[in-house]
Parts: structure tokens; sequence; C-alpha cells
């Protein structure tokens, strides 16, 4: 009778361990994804409103095209100007950084820190074009955030976003 109590004492730990790790995996994946930028969500934005007015079709300055995915990793004139997973060598975050692009007005602290993010989470791109001059023949497309509040129950309210695009 000690022996089986022994036995289930014992295998019941590695179970219990076996849980344990796999929840603890099952946890650090979902944190890690919570800080991934989603492209179309959180970057093309950024991208629309501040770089491709200069940046987009076929006459983009210094021949970087931001507005496509493909024309995006080949880079421009100067190289490489996005590599996956190294922030610090590329060239888009080194022009941010130092606050040479855009050269109108410096991206905020928020959008500098989402910039970051994605390109070192392997800058995974969304919709190709995203829309742009490029994409729209010209028409320059800026998003429009409206807050609203949402009823969640129990006379709780939650503060929701809608993202709005509009020609200008």
């Amino acid at each position: 009778m000690c022996d089986g109590f022994l036995w289930r004492r014992r295998n019941g730990f590695r179970y219990l361990g076996a849980m344990l790790t796999a929840l603890s995996i099952v946890t650090t994946n979902a944190i890690g994804q919570e800080d991934r930028p989603d492209f179309d969500r959180d970057v093309a934005p950024i991208l629309i409103d501040n770089c491709l007015d200069c940046h987009s079709g076929a006459e983009a300055k210094g021949g970087l095209n931001l507005a496509d995915a493909a024309a995006a990793r080949r880079g421009g004139e100067s190289g490489a100007a996005i590599v996956p997973g190294k922030f610090d060598v590329s060239l888009l975050w080194q022009r941010v950084e130092s606050d040479e692009m855009p050269p109108k007005k410096s991206l905020g602290e928020q959008e500098r820190q989402t910039l970051q993010n994605w390109i070192t989470a392997g800058a995974k791109w969304g919709t190709s074009p995203i829309d742009g001059p490029a994409a729209t023949g010209g028409l320059y497309s800026r998003s429009v955030v409206r807050m609203f509040p949402q009823s969640i129950g129990n006379n709780t309210f939650e503060i929701r976003s809608i993202r709005l695009c509009c020609g200008s």
C-alpha cells in the first residue's frame, strides 16, 4: 500500500510540474505577443502621417519607398532601411532616433517606441502597399482617431477608438 501511495505522489508531482511548465510557456508567449505592434493598426499610420509624403511612389526621395513591403525591404540609396530584429542597425531607426527624419516634426516617444518594437519583433509587414499617396493616386489619406464610450455591462464604460481614413 505504501508503494502505491509513493508512486502516485511521485507521478502526481511530475504531472503538476509538466502542467506548470506548459502554463509558463503559454503565458510567456502571450505576454510577448502583446508587446508586438500590429503593422496595419500601429505602424502604417505612423508611416502614412510622417513618411509617405516623401518616401512613396516612383519619385521617392533617396530611392526609399515605404509604401510597399518589397520596396521597403530593398531600401534606398543609403542601403537597407529596415533590418528585421535589429533596430540599432536599421537606417530608418537611426534617422528617427537622431531626429533627422521626419524633417518637419520629430516623432513622439510613443511613435518611436512603436517603430523600435516593430523592428525588434521582426518588422512583419501587413497590407502592401499601405494607403498613402502612391496607393491613392496622389490623394493623401490621413488617419483620424475618434474616441467613444462603449458599455461593457454593470454601468461600466470603456473608451474605445475607431480609426477613420479620409482624403485631404
